[in-house]
């Protein structure tokens, strides 16, 4: 687009060139950048080593960094990517099949135990996210490391059906009460 821009009015390729570099380091400038503004905001945030007696323990993946805000579900679909600054985000990462980093905007004891319990919930969250491999120490795995779960009933979805129902039932109410007790019998409605 720019190189053809700049054929169109003649002018020397310098923007083409700029941008030629921009788009031939474009990872690097993203990471430099993602550097420069989450870490900060990482290194202010508690951290907290979560360990493990569990034979499986946790398991790592091809995406092993988990941004994960466990209240999300009750917003629209449009917010619900996980950020920084949200009071229930958890960041995790594996260090060790029985030790996890956790750092969150909660405070916690530096170690802490964990159950299996948590454990397989911490191994579903990380295999929900791996984009194509995960990695299991002993290459064990658990069923409900695969199990999707259950839609919460304070879904937002599940929120938004209740409203409709509600607002059509209050129409219905509404549209039935309105109606002088002397008005003729309703026509019949016309398809459009």
């Amino acid at each position: 687009m720019v190189t053809n821009l700049e054929k169109q009015h003649n002018a020397a390729p310098t923007t083409s060139l700029q941008t030629a570099k921009m788009v031939e380091y474009a990872a690097q400038h993203l990471i430099a950048m993602g550097i420069d503004v989450e870490a900060p905001l990482l290194f202010e945030m508690p951290m907290t080593i979560m360990v493990t007696a569990d034979e499986l323990g946790f398991i790592t993946s091809d995406a092993p960094c988990v941004w994960f805000n466990p209240q999300l579900y009750k917003v629209p679909p449009f917010y619900r990517s996980p950020g920084l600054a949200q009071r229930d985000i958890e960041v995790t990462l594996p260090l060790t099949p029985h030790h996890m980093l956790l750092i969150s905007h909660r405070k916690y004891p530096l170690y802490i135990d964990v159950e299996q319990k948590a454990v397989d919930e911490g191994n579903r969250l990380r295999r929900f996210h791996c984009e194509k491999e995960f990695v299991s120490w002993k290459g064990e795995t658990r069923p409900y490391w695969f199990e999707i779960g259950e839609e919460p009933e304070d879904s937002w979805e599940k929120q938004q059906g209740r409203l409709e129902k509600s607002s059509a039932a209050e129409k219905a109410s509404q549209a039935t009460t309105s109606v002088p007790e002397t008005a003729e019998e309703p026509a019949e409605p016309t398809p459009t």
